[in-house]
């Protein structure tokens, strides 16, 4: 009979430690592009790697691992992520939230409050979706009105290396509008990303 070992960990920590190795290599990693080096030192645009660089990875890395850290961490778990991981400012982690829209085994919608956005692309809102064991990374967008229209958001997806626009803009940029787009698309078409693990 084998004897069991405890490491002095609970059954919350064991959980995460898989997450906190990938924390690790993902923060230690950065969001540079090339080895070349230089004598300046690359101007990091924090929104723009904690939404479409750094949450992204950790989701499609393991969804069922960030789901579980957000779901049960919450907000502190993302401002952690925020600075540690994006290198953002901490003065605007207050901006930072999340709310559990549905979680059940047919299907689990997250949605993220990122700092407010600053520049075109950075993301007002982010949707971790895992349904009919799809993973499937949404984010809602600011985008630069050129024509003046009243548009301020779009609502984008990213699969595991790939961006896509879908074509739905609108002047709102509440979590209700988000939703509602969102909505939209989950009950019209099959997801592009692959199935899970």
């Amino acid at each position: 009979m084998r004897k069991r070992v405890h490491l002095g960990m609970s059954a919350f920590q064991a959980g995460c430690l898989p997450l906190a190795l990938i924390l690790l290599v993902f923060g230690c990693a950065g969001s540079g592009t090339n080895d070349t080096p230089t004598t300046e030192a690359p101007q990091r645009r924090p929104h723009y790697d904690y939404t479409h660089v750094y949450l992204r990875q950790l989701f499609f890395l393991e969804p069922g691992t960030l789901l579980f850290a957000v779901k049960t961490e919450g907000t502190p778990f993302l401002k952690d992520a925020w600075v540690t991981g994006a290198g953002g400012d901490p003065a605007v982690i207050d901006q930072i939230g999340c709310k559990v829209i549905a979680s059940d085994p047919a299907a689990t919608l997250v949605v993220i409050k990122p700092p407010d956005p600053v520049k075109a692309t950075d993301a007002y809102f982010i949707a971790l979706v895992v349904k009919n064991n799809k993973a499937r990374y949404f984010t809602f967008e600011k985008i630069n009105d050129l024509y003046n229209t009243g548009i301020e958001a779009a609502l984008c997806e990213w699969t595991k290396s790939s961006h896509r626009n879908h074509r739905m803009a609108t002047p709102k940029t509440s979590l209700q509008a988000f939703l509602t787009m969102l909505d939209h698309v989950l009950s019209k078409e099959e997801p592009p990303s692959g199935p899970l693990g």
